[in-house]
Protein backbone atom coordinates (compact mmCIF):
# COMPACT_ATOMS: atom_id res chain seq x y z
CA UNK A 1 0.00 0.00 0.00
CA UNK A 2 2.98 2.30 0.30
CA UNK A 3 5.23 1.77 -2.72
CA UNK A 4 8.80 3.02 -2.90
CA UNK A 5 8.66 3.50 -6.68
CA UNK A 6 7.74 6.98 -7.80
CA UNK A 7 6.18 7.98 -11.10
CA UNK A 8 6.04 11.35 -12.77
CA UNK A 9 3.77 13.55 -14.81
CA UNK A 10 5.35 15.96 -17.27
CA UNK A 11 3.95 18.37 -19.82
CA UNK A 12 4.40 17.67 -23.53
CA UNK A 13 3.99 21.31 -24.45
CA UNK A 14 2.60 24.64 -23.27
CA UNK A 15 -0.72 23.81 -24.96
CA UNK A 16 -3.22 23.19 -22.11
CA UNK A 17 -5.25 20.85 -24.37
CA UNK A 18 -2.28 18.54 -24.97
CA UNK A 19 -2.39 15.43 -22.76
CA UNK A 20 0.46 15.21 -20.23
CA UNK A 21 3.02 12.40 -20.24
CA UNK A 22 2.22 10.01 -17.39
CA UNK A 23 4.84 7.46 -16.34
CA UNK A 24 3.70 5.47 -13.27
CA UNK A 25 7.17 3.86 -13.10
CA UNK A 26 5.78 0.75 -11.42
CA UNK A 27 8.28 -1.59 -9.73
CA UNK A 28 11.23 0.69 -10.51
CA UNK A 29 12.39 0.34 -6.91
CA UNK A 30 13.56 -3.24 -6.22
CA UNK A 31 12.01 -3.09 -2.74
CA UNK A 32 8.54 -3.08 -4.35
CA UNK A 33 9.25 -6.24 -6.37
CA UNK A 34 10.70 -7.94 -3.28
CA UNK A 35 7.56 -7.07 -1.29
CA UNK A 36 5.34 -8.46 -4.07
CA UNK A 37 7.34 -11.73 -4.10
CA UNK A 38 6.67 -12.03 -0.36
CA UNK A 39 2.96 -11.46 -1.00
CA UNK A 40 2.83 -14.19 -3.67
CA UNK A 41 4.69 -16.61 -1.39
CA UNK A 42 2.17 -15.90 1.39
CA UNK A 43 -0.74 -16.41 -1.01
CA UNK A 44 0.72 -19.78 -2.02
CA UNK A 45 1.00 -20.84 1.63
CA UNK A 46 -2.63 -19.87 2.22
CA UNK A 47 -3.76 -21.73 -0.92
CA UNK A 48 -2.00 -24.84 0.36
CA UNK A 49 -3.81 -24.91 3.71
CA UNK A 50 -6.20 -27.75 4.52
CA UNK A 51 -9.25 -25.51 4.25
CA UNK A 52 -8.38 -24.26 0.76
CA UNK A 53 -7.38 -27.74 -0.45
CA UNK A 54 -10.70 -29.09 0.90
CA UNK A 55 -12.51 -26.79 -1.52
CA UNK A 56 -10.25 -27.69 -4.42
CA UNK A 57 -8.52 -24.30 -4.61
CA UNK A 58 -5.72 -24.27 -7.17
CA UNK A 59 -3.32 -21.55 -8.21
CA UNK A 60 -3.86 -20.59 -11.82
CA UNK A 61 -2.09 -17.66 -13.40
CA UNK A 62 -3.27 -15.49 -16.25
CA UNK A 63 -0.16 -16.05 -18.30
CA UNK A 64 0.87 -19.56 -19.32
CA UNK A 65 4.45 -18.35 -19.12
CA UNK A 66 4.16 -18.16 -15.30
CA UNK A 67 2.37 -21.54 -15.07
CA UNK A 68 5.47 -23.21 -16.53
CA UNK A 69 7.92 -21.72 -14.02
CA UNK A 70 8.97 -22.77 -10.53
CA UNK A 71 10.88 -21.35 -7.57
CA UNK A 72 12.31 -17.84 -7.81
CA UNK A 73 11.63 -17.77 -11.57
CA UNK A 74 7.93 -18.27 -10.86
CA UNK A 75 7.82 -15.39 -8.42
CA UNK A 76 9.80 -13.07 -10.70
CA UNK A 77 7.32 -13.89 -13.48
CA UNK A 78 4.34 -13.29 -11.21
CA UNK A 79 5.60 -9.89 -10.11
CA UNK A 80 6.25 -8.76 -13.69
CA UNK A 81 3.26 -10.38 -15.41
CA UNK A 82 0.45 -10.87 -12.88
CA UNK A 83 0.68 -7.73 -10.74
CA UNK A 84 -1.81 -4.98 -11.41
CA UNK A 85 -2.67 -1.63 -9.97
CA UNK A 86 -5.98 -0.72 -8.43
CA UNK A 87 -5.28 2.63 -10.04
CA UNK A 88 -5.61 5.13 -7.24
CA UNK A 89 -3.25 7.86 -8.45
CA UNK A 90 -2.46 10.52 -5.92
CA UNK A 91 0.19 12.90 -4.63
CA UNK A 92 0.91 14.74 -7.92
CA UNK A 93 -0.06 18.25 -6.75
CA UNK A 94 1.18 18.24 -3.17
CA UNK A 95 -0.27 20.57 -0.56
CA UNK A 96 2.35 22.55 1.35
CA UNK A 97 3.82 25.93 2.07
CA UNK A 98 5.49 28.18 -0.49
CA UNK A 99 8.98 27.25 0.73
CA UNK A 100 8.39 23.62 -0.30
CA UNK A 101 9.62 23.31 -3.90
CA UNK A 102 7.33 20.32 -4.48
CA UNK A 103 4.16 21.98 -3.16
CA UNK A 104 1.61 22.90 -5.83
CA UNK A 105 -1.26 24.12 -3.63
CA UNK A 106 -1.40 26.11 -0.40
CA UNK A 107 -3.25 24.89 2.72
CA UNK A 108 -6.49 26.36 1.28
CA UNK A 109 -6.04 24.26 -1.89
CA UNK A 110 -5.22 27.29 -4.07
CA UNK A 111 -2.72 26.62 -6.84
CA UNK A 112 0.40 28.71 -6.32
CA UNK A 113 0.82 31.52 -8.87
CA UNK A 114 -2.54 30.79 -10.60
CA UNK A 115 -5.29 33.11 -9.42
CA UNK A 116 -8.74 31.56 -9.02
CA UNK A 117 -7.72 27.91 -9.38
CA UNK A 118 -7.95 25.27 -6.66
CA UNK A 119 -7.35 21.54 -6.63
CA UNK A 120 -9.54 19.34 -4.45
CA UNK A 121 -8.74 15.70 -5.15
CA UNK A 122 -6.27 12.96 -4.23
CA UNK A 123 -3.46 14.74 -6.03
CA UNK A 124 -3.06 17.21 -3.13
CA UNK A 125 -2.18 14.48 -0.65
CA UNK A 126 1.51 14.82 0.22
CA UNK A 127 1.91 11.05 0.71
CA UNK A 128 -0.11 8.00 -0.29
CA UNK A 129 -2.42 6.62 2.39
CA UNK A 130 -2.06 3.01 3.53
CA UNK A 131 -5.66 2.24 2.60
CA UNK A 132 -8.15 3.09 -0.12
CA UNK A 133 -8.11 6.79 -0.97
CA UNK A 134 -11.89 7.18 -1.32
CA UNK A 135 -12.54 8.40 2.25
CA UNK A 136 -9.67 10.92 2.22
CA UNK A 137 -10.99 12.22 -1.12
CA UNK A 138 -14.41 12.78 0.45
CA UNK A 139 -12.73 14.67 3.28
CA UNK A 140 -10.72 16.82 0.86
CA UNK A 141 -13.91 17.64 -1.08
CA UNK A 142 -15.85 18.51 2.09
CA UNK A 143 -13.03 20.70 3.38
CA UNK A 144 -12.72 22.42 0.00
CA UNK A 145 -16.46 23.16 0.00
CA UNK A 146 -16.21 24.75 3.45
CA UNK A 147 -13.17 26.83 2.46
CA UNK A 148 -14.89 28.00 -0.73
CA UNK A 149 -17.93 29.11 1.27
CA UNK A 150 -15.70 30.94 3.75
CA UNK A 151 -13.73 32.69 1.00
CA UNK A 152 -16.88 33.56 -0.95
CA UNK A 153 -18.18 35.54 2.05
CA UNK A 154 -15.00 37.66 2.26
Amino acid sequence: MTPFSKGRITLQSTDPLQQPNIDPNYLSDPKDAKMMVQAFRTAKKIANTTVFRKFGAKQKFLYDECNRKTGDDLYDCLVRMETLTSYHPCCTAKIGNEKDNLAVVDPRLRVYKVKGLRIADASVMPAITSANIQAPCYMIGEKAAHMLKEDWRL
